[in-house]
């Protein structure tokens, strides 16, 4: 596993970063790094790219406060913060080389089971663009009782 000074890790939700956290720690942990936490709300084309979204500002604001609760817990440095763009996947990529960060802890959804597994545009975006190494997180599966046959 390599050292890192520095690495991004994006959130878009409040809970479910846990064990992204956890790993991106494990990289910067020996080199007493930073992670840098971002929110990114996505801004329509309808709005000026700076107007005031109360209800993702809070969101973000609670997602943030969460990650940096973990971080504390974990005893990492973490930098948070919110930004606004048209779309998350340009933004995390100007971000990621704005720090400079040393990698992109990605992580991504489960999705249904009779789709399989499909990459939104964000992380497609990210791994095509990117300057930097990308690591992909995601959890593992959440398992559904089986239903007994009578």
């Amino acid at each position: 596993m390599q050292n890192s000074d520095s690495v991004l890790l994006p959130v878009n939700k409040v809970h479910g970063y846990e064990s992204a956290l956890h790993l991106a720690h494990s990289f910067t942990r020996e080199s007493k790094g930073k992670i840098y936490a971002i929110y990114v709300i996505e801004v329509k084309l309808d709005f000026p790219i700076d107007v005031e979204v109360k209800d993702e500002i809070n969101r973000g604001e609670e997602t943030l406060a969460y990650i940096e609760l973990l971080a504390k817990e974990e005893k990492c440095t973490v930098e948070a913060e919110i930004l606004q763009a048209r779309q998350a996947g340009p933004a995390i990529v100007q971000e990621a080389a704005n720090i400079p960060a040393s990698m992109i802890v990605l992580s991504v959804d489960h999705n249904n089971a009779l789709t399989g597994f499909r990459m939104g545009k964000t992380t497609d975006y990210v791994l095509k663009n990117s300057g930097c190494p990308v690591l992909l997180w995601r959890s593992g599966a959440v398992e559904t009782p089986l239903t007994s046959r009578s």
